[in-house]
């Protein structure tokens, strides 16, 4: 089981539970974040298929938002990022979150697209 702190904040308690503090200062405006953050997971993840996260801030309600909008929908939805900019946060790159998974699980070691 993987287990990765990525609330931003080291925490005793998780890390006496095994989690591996894994903090982050990201640019949502860059077009390569989702490779860049697969690339990050994939090194701290491995084969293992069971990880237990902790996500930043109120990022546990998003995380809830989209899996049940794949439950509703069947498929992931686009998430329109927002970003800063002249006079405050302004739209950013649409990120296909199908898109994003699809490239994701074509990366996996050992896999063999036919």
């Amino acid at each position: 089981m993987v287990r990765l702190n990525m609330s931003s904040h080291p925490n005793r308690h998780l890390a006496d539970l095994g989690f591996v503090d894994l903090f982050l200062q990201v640019d949502l405006a860059d077009p390569q974040l989702p490779q860049k953050l697969r690339d990050i997971l994939t090194n701290h993840i491995g084969d293992d298929s069971d990880v237990v996260l902790t996500p930043p801030g109120l990022a546990p309600l998003a995380v809830l938002t989209v899996t049940i909008l794949h439950g509703i929908t069947g498929s992931f939805p686009r998430i329109q990022t927002l970003v800063r900019g002249d006079g405050g946060f302004v739209p950013g790159p649409i990120w296909d979150l199908n898109q994003i998974r699809t490239d994701a699980r074509m990366q996996r070691q050992g896999m063999i697209a036919l």
